[in-house]
């Protein structure tokens, strides 16, 4: 067994993560997408609406082959996951939880990032758990790197979706107002902002697998469904990311990453009015439900799912820093997702700044 000194040291050694965004994937994900709503319409099963145009993310954005720490990742996963709901503790368990992977993965300068042996045994008995956290995990790392490359001298911020949309919807059976009724939604959202303009919400969706390539085209297909589930602007404008982490027990892992274009996701600061961070959370009961465009006097059904319409674009007093208002209904509420300035880089010795 190692020390932890040897531990700690091997999570800040840089190391390699295998990225792949193309047209073939894209066209994969079409098939993908294809045969499964082939296979509900076999069992009448209700169509998914899924994100119109996915194409893939520039290699100046998100190249082949991006250097991470093993602590990027689970510093990453530790943030996100601290509103989860999933624990005791005010998001402690989960916060600590990512913790339990320290020396689930491997890599080099020279190499690309694998499981472990300790990582395969964590897989033998908590596969999907696994899967699952370690692909929130890189998808967020990656959506973090891609926007500040997109969008320089801005701060990205990740928030849960869950928690930021039960400021305005009832999600579950649990919670009070107007249900949703719909299961499909966003993982997490990123709040790209700085200090007097405007911020962008953009939904993410990230899955994680221990299989093959097959079985990411169709996660893809799947957080297509679940990205196009919350709509911030115009109709079929937001614009999302997508994420799925292959995980094999026995070879280097990928990344396979697509976009959905789109002029949506802005949300613009309340005029004259400045954040307030002790500010009383403010339950919104907003009307659940997506509003496709009219024609002429006809106005359609809205379909399921959350909408933040172009009207109701302006933020609340509240926000998750000094610095505006925040995001959609309560995305400007959530506080403890923020990472480290950008003077103080995360590292093993900032676990008790989160």
């Amino acid at each position: 067994m190692k020390q932890t000194e040897e531990v700690l040291q091997d999570l800040t050694q840089s190391s390699n993560i295998s990225v792949h965004s193309s047209a073939a994937l894209v066209g994969k994900v079409e098939a993908a997408v294809a045969a499964d709503d082939k296979r509900r319409r076999e069992n009448d099963d209700e169509p998914l609406r899924r994100k119109p145009d996915l194409v893939p993310i520039g290699k100046s954005e998100l190249p082949q082959r991006l250097e991470v720490t093993i602590w990027d990742i689970l510093h990453t996963l530790a943030r996100a996951t601290s509103l989860s709901w999933r624990g005791a503790g005010r998001g402690l368990a989960e916060h600590w939880g990512a913790l339990k992977y320290t020396q689930a993965l491997a890599g080099g300068g020279n190499s690309f990032l694998g499981l472990t042996d300790e990582g395969r045994r964590i897989a033998d008995h908590y596969k999907s758990l696994q899967s699952g956290e370690l692909g929130t995990g890189f998808a967020l790392t990656l959506a973090e790197h891609m926007l500040r490359r997109r969008f320089p001298e801005h701060s990205v911020t990740i928030v849960s979706a869950d928690t930021a949309l039960r400021a305005g919807w009832a999600l579950t059976s649990r919670d009070k107002g107007e249900k949703v009724k719909y299961r499909y939604r966003p993982s997490y959202f990123a709040e790209v902002w700085r200090p007097g303009e405007p911020c962008l919400a953009i939904p993410i969706a990230g899955k994680g697998n221990h299989s093959d390539f097959a079985t990411s085209a169709d996660q893809l297909a799947s957080a297509s469904a679940h990205a196009e589930a919350v709509h911030i602007g115009e109709w079929n404008q937001t614009p999302c990311l997508l994420f799925s982490t292959q995980l094999p027990t026995d070879g280097t892992m990928t990344v396979y990453a697509l976009q959905a274009p789109g002029r949506g996701g802005r949300l613009s600061p309340a005029e004259g009015r400045e954040a307030n961070l002790n500010a009383k959370p403010v339950q919104e009961n907003a009307m659940p439900g997506i509003h496709p465009p009219g024609e002429g006097l006809v106005t359609p059904e809205p379909v399921r799912g959350c909408h933040v319409k172009p009207k109701g674009l302006r933020l609340v007093p509240g926000g998750s820093g000094t610095h505006h208002g925040g995001g959609p209904h309560g995305l400007h509420r959530i506080r403890s997702c923020h990472g480290p300035p950008p003077d103080r880089p995360a590292g093993p010795q900032a676990l008790h700044r989160t």
